[in-house]
């Protein structure tokens, strides 16, 4: 199972880069979002015994909880939690908003932001 998200996380990183390199923000604000997302997920299940099957049968949303765990977490962390949420937004505004993400909204300031995060969930799920 560590396998399986660290490949997720790590595949969905590379192509997050990579559009973002060909200018598609809007994929790469997706994908960018879905590597640190099942980064902070693998965390959970690894240390927080989070049950995914369980929350999806208790129709619990685990979008909202995996933001719980990041808020938790990563309270040290300047602007973390706020990071986290400014890209589950733009994920939103990507996937479902007619506007479109604009290179501004994914400058290198955030995307060392949000690597932050996933790096630092991906370390505490493998210590």
């Amino acid at each position: 199972m560590s396998a399986n998200y660290l490949n997720k996380v790590n595949t969905g990183w590379e192509l997050s880069t990579r559009l973002h390199d060909q200018k598609d923000y809007n994929n790469s604000a997706s994908r960018m979002y879905y590597a640190v997302f099942q980064a902070v997920l693998f965390y959970a299940i690894r240390k927080e015994k989070f049950n995914r099957e369980t929350a999806l049968k208790d129709k619990k949303n685990v979008h909202i909880l995996m933001k719980r765990v990041v808020k938790e977490k990563m309270k040290d962390f300047k602007n973390a939690f706020d990071a986290y949420e400014d890209l589950r937004v733009l994920r939103n505004q990507a996937d479902y908003d007619p506007e479109d993400v604009r290179q501004s909204d994914l400058n290198s300031g955030f995307i060392n932001s949000v690597e932050t995060i996933k790096n630092f969930f991906l370390k505490e799920a493998t210590k």
